[in-house]
């Protein structure tokens, strides 16, 4: 059940992400309620929970040093994933996605449809990893 509250949201802030270019954190607050509700944190005590939000505090830090280099709704977003999903498979989703975007802009790059200095929308590529991940098995 927890899977498809995960993806309905994922669904959502891809929209808003392309749309608008900011993830909204209102909806992402939702997420983790949700997420908590459905028993994402159930089994998990102790050290273990703070261990499945540091994929996304770390990526707090890379945003708030690369000065949003990373934009900061992609952290939060992988802070709140903490709840859904384990460390290892927040990486393995995080690697995943950022493999679909690198493959995006060098397809597109090559067209020249894409801008140089633009920025990309992270979360569509998040979807799609997550879906492909859980349709073969890796999250």
């Amino acid at each position: 059940m927890a899977a498809g509250w995960l993806c309905a949201f994922l669904l959502v802030q891809a929209f808003l992400d392309a749309r608008t270019g900011y993830v909204s954190m209102p909806l992402l607050l939702a997420q983790a309620v949700m997420g908590l509700i459905a028993g994402g944190l159930k089994d998990v005590s102790g050290i273990l929970i703070v261990w499945r939000f540091m994929p996304g505090i770390v990526l707090l830090c890379v945003s708030a040093l690369s000065r949003e280099g990373i934009g900061q709704g992609d952290a939060w977003l992988f802070v709140t994933l903490g709840v859904y999903l384990q460390a290892g498979q927040q990486m393995i989703l995080f690697g995943a996605a950022l493999f679909l975007a690198a493959v995006w802009i060098i397809l597109f790059r090559r067209r020249g449809s894409v801008d140089k200095d633009g920025t990309l929308p992270f979360v569509p590529f998040v979807l799609a990893a997550y879906m492909g991940g859980c349709y073969y098995g890796w999250l």
